[in-house]
């Protein structure tokens, strides 16, 4: 589809939106040529769009203006666009560390969808809720939702759920677990071209790699996930891949390194205005400095 102003902005933005987990660039030029070009529900749907590519690569703030911007015409779209919007919230919340705000907006979202809306859509609330979940800590229950909810999702969306279950697996204690689930993630991800979940679970896969004793296949998967986290322009998988593989090298006793990894997350981070992460280089520094000193 070329890119014109002759394009219908309604098809415009179906294809964006059915496109946003396999090419982003796509997803996004698309949505910007049904913002210039639609009405104002068109619009509305366009930012929603885009503010879902910019959670997903971790711009926060330009995200929170589209969300803003596309709550003003809440009326107008469908049950299904609005929980989305508000499952994106919950993203931005999430990256701010504002836990509990994410799960209100994640009940708004279900609430609003209703127990008749579209399934994928409620299976893409569950995978926000899960990330939610994990992030306060409740790994098991997170884990126990979004596997009960991936059969019934769509392909590209099962392998984010299967990602989010792998997440939280590895960081509830059972990397075992995490390596098959994080393995079948990846899987689905190339069959279906999921390239925006695709760096991220490869980031599950290697860390599950390096807590069951495979620490070369754990490099090679980082390796992997960080030139393709670059190439997409995705800076919140480059902090995930970094982070891990900073830890990495602090496990197999190469210090050197592993500061460089961190200082370049925590860099990234901060460049992004990302606070959850900036915090947890911040800490992850702070305990390699401690282990140099002791």
């Amino acid at each position: 589809m070329a890119d014109s102003q002759f394009a219908d902005p309604k098809l415009l933005n179906r294809l964006a939106w059915q496109g946003r987990w396999a090419d982003r660039r796509r997803s996004e030029r698309l949505a910007r040529s049904a913002f210039r070009h639609g009405n104002r529900l068109e619009c509305g749907l366009a930012r929603r769009t885009l503010a879902w590519q910019a959670v997903w690569a971790g711009r926060l703030a330009e995200a929170s203006t589209l969300i803003e911007s596309a709550m003003k015409v809440a009326d107008d779209l469908s049950p299904e666009a609005v929980a989305q919007i508000w499952a994106l919230s919950a993203g931005i919340q999430c990256g701010r560390r504002d836990f509990a705000a994410a799960m209100d907006s994640i009940e708004r979202a279900h609430e609003v969808l209703g127990s008749e809306g579209d399934v994928d859509t409620w299976c893409c609330l569950i995978g926000s809720e899960g990330i939610a979940m994990g992030l306060m800590g409740e790994f098991d229950r997170a884990a126990q939702l979004v596997d009960a909810a991936a059969p019934y999702a769509e392909e590209a969306t099962k392998a984010y759920l299967r990602f989010v279950l792998a997440w939280a697996q590895l960081r509830g204690g059972a990397p075992d677990a995490a390596w098959g689930t994080a393995m079948h993630a990846v899987v689905l991800c190339r069959g279906w071209e999921n390239r925006v979940v695709l760096p991220s679970a490869l980031e599950v896969l290697g860390a599950a790699f390096a807590r069951t004793g495979r620490p070369e296949r754990a490099a090679d998967v980082f390796s992997e996930a960080i030139e393709i986290a670059r190439g997409e322009g995705d800076a919140r998988a480059q902090c995930e891949i970094l982070n891990q593989a900073g830890r990495l090298a602090q496990d197999t006793g190469d210090m050197r390194r592993a500061g460089m990894l961190l200082r370049q997350g925590r860099n990234l981070a901060r460049q992004i205005g990302f606070p959850l992460w900036q915090d947890l280089f911040r800490g992850d520094l702070s305990d390699r400095r401690a282990m140099q000193e002791a």
